[in-house]
């Protein structure tokens, strides 16, 4: 009897054990399970926020614009009414439903100046994630939100807005720069319209430049190499680059201690520099920046400097720097001139300008023999210029053609690259010879105009924000 009845309890001890064994271990396979779920679904969210980030880079000149048909295919900005595609935070009671994009901005303070993206009734990006998907019982969603910023230059480290809040009207933000925060909402295990595993991830992404610390050109001509070229040119001065009412339009180096020391003499040649006002014949810019009268130019009896001949006058406006850059690429990309690569990679590379005109906008590399912008041809626009950065071996504007934005010339990869000029040309920015100056024919002009080259300057790509990315959000649900 005590044997059996030793052997009864070992057999209930047994099926105890093996009882809680299956228990845990069933357990433990639902735990792997929801655990296996919940990573595909977090994948999934993340794979929302990087196809959402390349849609925003695609649609990057249009995200915070009010102009209309501004890459002149009949596509406004996306500020423009009638074609807006965000809505302020604060036009819409979203107090109630916590899964509404407004919920994703974390501070109050700035929530009901934020903007969240809506178009055609949706609140939903159109990114098309569901054909990306690798299997059919996933799917996400992204929604956006947008703060508009304004950069401080003046402040180092420089200041951003947000910190304080948003702007609510595009046309008071300088330089045009916008924050705007990436919501993914990823779900796993899906069936029948039913999911159950979900996952919320934020990534904030903002433009920035490809100028280092976002230092614009601020005067219409920098050259590295000799000046003046042989030929004719006029420079329209920035009014305020020396400091208020202090004008500059040449900045040349004289840097002797710069391993190719150009031979600068302003006094020969065929040049001429003025105020705007005096180029333009009128105290306002035109409304489309090009010249409104049947011709504009700097005449002899208004520039501020000028060398026509054995009449020399030179102003305060040409500045001969002894401390010149001597790697003036470094100056404004913030890299070695022997780490072009590092921005060439970043940006549109182009084997040659043929394909540039009035629609191009955005920064581009031209890597190549020539990069010729042919007669009466326009590159850019006022409201959308670009920055051309040529490093072919001749870089040739046509006679009658006009750039919007900021071109710079630069032999990083040939050293004998230069630039040249036939039968006259604009360009309405600012010009940076990092090359050699060429042979001008005509009268080459470069018309300084401060938003165009803040706009070209500002150009550039988009990119995390330090801290911008978050798993949950405690507001949006």
């Amino acid at each position: 009897m005590v044997t059996v009845f030793i052997m009864l309890m070992l057999m209930l001890l047994m099926a105890s054990m093996l009882s809680y064994s299956a228990r845990n271990a069933i357990s433990e396979q639902q735990m792997s399970a929801n655990e296996l779920r919940q990573k595909r679904a977090f994948h999934t969210a993340e794979s929302g926020l990087e196809l959402a980030t390349e849609w925003m880079l695609a649609n990057n000149v249009l995200i915070n614009a009010d102009v209309e048909d501004m890459l002149g295919t009949n596509i406004d900005g996306w500020m423009v009414a009638g074609s807006q595609r965000w809505t302020q935070c604060a036009e819409v009671d979203y107090s109630a439903d916590k899964s509404h994009p407004c919920w994703g901005e974390s501070l109050d303070s700035r929530r009901d100046d934020s903007f969240f993206y809506q178009w055609q009734g949706s609140t939903k990006l159109p990114i098309n994630a569901g054909t990306m998907a690798a299997t059919s019982d996933t799917r996400v969603s992204v929604e956006a939100l947008l703060c508009l910023v304004d950069i401080d230059l003046a402040i180092d480290p420089e200041i951003a807005s947000p910190v304080l809040g948003c702007h609510t009207d595009p046309a008071l933000v300088d330089s045009s720069k916008f924050l705007v925060t990436l919501l993914a909402r990823g779900e796993s295990d899906c069936l029948n319209g039913q999911c159950n595993a979900e996952a919320l991830v934020a990534k904030q992404v903002s433009n920035f430049s490809i100028v280092a610390f976002a230092r614009a050109p601020g005067i219409p001509l920098v050259t590295k190499s000799s000046f003046p070229p042989s030929g004719t040119s006029e420079i329209v001065a920035n009014p305020n680059a020396g400091g208020p009412g202090v004008p500059l339009s040449v900045w040349a180096n004289s840097n002797n201690s710069c391993p190719a020391h150009p031979a600068v003499d302003p006094s020969s040649g065929s040049w001429a520099t003025c105020e705007a006002w005096e180029w333009y014949g009128t105290h306002e810019v035109p409304a489309g920046i090009t010249c409104s009268q049947p011709s504009c130019s700097c005449t002899t009896d208004e520039a501020i400097s000028t060398s026509m001949g054995l009449s020399d006058i030179i102003g305060d406006d040409f500045l001969l720097d002894t401390g010149f850059p001597c790697d003036l690429f470094q100056y404004y990309f913030g890299v070695s001139r022997n780490a072009y690569q590092t921005i060439r990679n970043s940006v549109t590379v182009l084997g040659n300008c043929d394909s540039l005109g009035p629609g191009s906008h955005g920064v581009y590399w031209i890597s190549g023999p020539t990069c010729q912008i042919a007669a009466n041809t326009v590159v850019g626009s006022p409201e959308n210029p670009v920055f051309l950065i040529s490093a072919a071996g001749v870089t040739r504007l046509a006679g009658g053609s006009s750039v919007y934005g900021t071109l710079f010339v630069t032999d990083v990869e040939d050293a004998t690259s230069e630039l040249r000029v036939s039968g006259g040309a604009t360009v309405f920015g600012s010009v940076i010879a990092d090359a050699d100056l060429g042979h001008f024919t005509g009268t080459f002009q470069i018309v300084y105009n401060d938003g165009i080259v803040a706009d070209a300057s500002a150009a550039g790509a988009l990119s995390g924000i330090h801290g911008g990315w978050i798993d949950y959000h405690k507001e949006w649900q």
